[in-house]
């Protein structure tokens, strides 16, 4: 399984100095299955423990074919960070079978954030990870774009306590707004797998989303859209499969 690490320095002014350096690790839209054996994904744990991250997310579709759950979950429960691992799903988890896929989280060291938030202690300052689930439409209109607020409001208003950093799960980028809005510091979202076909750095694809691939956003609320642990379909050209690493810093950009 070939991959890259994309490392990502992030600024953001007042950061507190026990946040300086803090290191979250993202990987999203694997797509276990018939172009990504559960195996490979021994490789991607060995590249995040290279890093040491502070905390392990994973940002949905982990999985296409169910009869890989086990190992799947197994291989991404290795990974060790500080401060955990947290998941949000994608629109692939309901594809492939939602109330297994929740019930290999509830059972593994992975804590699967849905609509709903948590708050980490960290030196003498606070970071909150966010999480929210896919907002699946009708046939037809598979994304409900719609819902995005809806989704933000419960995660970050109704069971979000706050906290001096606010990382924020989404598997689909465009939930940027709406989390911005309610007080989100980093949004990590994937979904698009950066078009998987790119020149000179951006997606051939980039008309469809407004968001498609890399970093957005300003000095309080930042998006990064990551391009995809692995892929569903075994074409990528100018858009490699990626683990991201990003760091926080409070220092002038």
């Amino acid at each position: 399984m070939r991959m890259h690490t994309r490392r990502l320095t992030l600024h953001y002014p007042g950061l507190p100095p026990a946040l300086e350096g803090f290191k979250i690790a993202q990987v999203s839209d694997i797509h276990v299955g018939w172009c990504v054996p559960a195996n490979d994904l021994e490789a991607v744990v060995d590249a995040v423990h290279a890093e040491s991250p502070d905390v392990f997310t994973i940002t949905g579709d982990i999985i296409d074919d169910i009869s890989q759950l086990d190992r799947t979950m197994e291989v991404l429960s290795a990974v060790k960070a500080k401060h955990g691992s947290f998941a949000c799903v994608g629109n692939h988890e309901y594809y492939a079978g939602m109330r297994a896929i929740r019930r290999a989280y509830d059972a593994s060291s992975i804590a699967l954030l849905e609509d709903d938030a948590t708050t980490l202690r960290v030196g003498d300052a606070t970071l909150e990870v966010s999480g929210v689930t896919y907002p699946l439409g009708r046939m037809g209109a598979m994304t409900a774009g719609t819902r995005f607020p809806t989704l933000a409001e419960r995660a970050l208003v109704e069971n979000g306590e706050g906290g001096d950093f606010r990382l924020h799960l989404a598997h689909h980028p465009h939930a940027f707004d709406a989390a911005a809005e309610r007080g989100a510091n980093l949004v990590l979202a994937g979904h698009t797998h950066g078009g998987q076909v790119g020149v000179g750095g951006r997606s051939l694809f980039s008309p469809f989303f407004r968001y498609c691939r890399g970093l957005y956003g300003n000095d309080r609320s930042k998006l990064f859209v990551h391009s995809g642990t692995g892929h569903w379909m075994p074409v990528r050209v100018g858009c490699p499969a990626e683990i991201a690493l990003v760091t926080l810093s409070g220092a002038a950009a």
